[in-house]
């Protein structure tokens, strides 16, 4: 059977490497065939996101296993776009990405059931979404970005979610404009019935915050003063 496979991890890598292949370092920056981390191979794909043409993105680790798949504007290839996915060493799927959110949804939606479960945003911004060990969501969340940026420079916009490793109930709720808290900030029990109801206004805690028991009963109400 090891033999089969890295026969076949051969095979991947000669047809790989036959066709226009980039080699890039451990910091994604352009690297040498004798000294490199990963591999990226670049190709025009049938998904077309209106009014422009999209080139699909695969890159490998050095073993042929996978690493990224996503998506540049065919007339700027800098800029990502669309729907990327990231993956372990050994294949396993540990995060999403959804690049300039409003405009890419529509062609992604039905690609996982995660998309569905998620809070819209209404703003200019991406979406990442990353995953416990066995696929099941971690946290989602939005976020501005530098979309031609290798190592992205964020903040946190509008709604985060936590979810539960067994169920994916939603166990936190943080809302946030332009990386400072805004608005709720809501933990859940594990039967989903909330916790704790608290707010912030431009970083500070405002407004009544409440704490319930296991069946939702209210156990406590504070009034939060200004300035806190």
């Amino acid at each position: 059977m090891k033999a089969i496979l890295s026969l076949f991890l051969l095979f991947v890598a000669h047809i790989c490497f036959a066709q226009d292949t980039t080699y890039l370092n451990v910091k994604l920056q352009p690297s040498t065939k004798s000294n490199y981390q990963y591999y990226e191979i670049r190709k025009p794909d049938a998904v077309t996101m209106a009014p422009e043409q999209v080139v699909k993105v695969t890159r490998y680790y050095r073993n042929s296993v996978k690493q990224m798949t996503g998506y540049v504007l065919a007339n700027d290839t800098a800029k990502r776009v669309g729907l990327y996915t990231y993956f372990e060493e050994r294949g396993r799927m540990k995060s999403i990405y959804l690049y300039d959110y409003k405009r890419s949804i529509k062609y992604f939606l039905n690609t996982y059931n995660y998309f569905k479960k998620i809070e819209a945003c209404d703003a200019d911004v991406d979406l990442g979404i990353s995953l416990y060990l066995d696929g099941h969501m971690k946290r989602s969340g939005f976020y501005l970005s530098d979309r031609s940026s290798a190592t992205r420079i964020s903040r946190k916009m509008c709604t985060w979610q936590r979810y539960n490793p067994f169920t994916e109930n939603i166990i936190e709720v943080t809302d946030y404009n332009h990386g400072v808290m805004d608005g709720r900030h809501f933990h859940y029990h594990g039967n989903g019935k909330l916790w704790r109801e608290e707010y912030y206004k431009d970083g500070k805690k405002t407004g009544v915050w409440k704490k319930y028991w296991y069946d939702g009963s209210l156990r406590k109400k504070i009034t939060i003063k200004s300035n806190k």
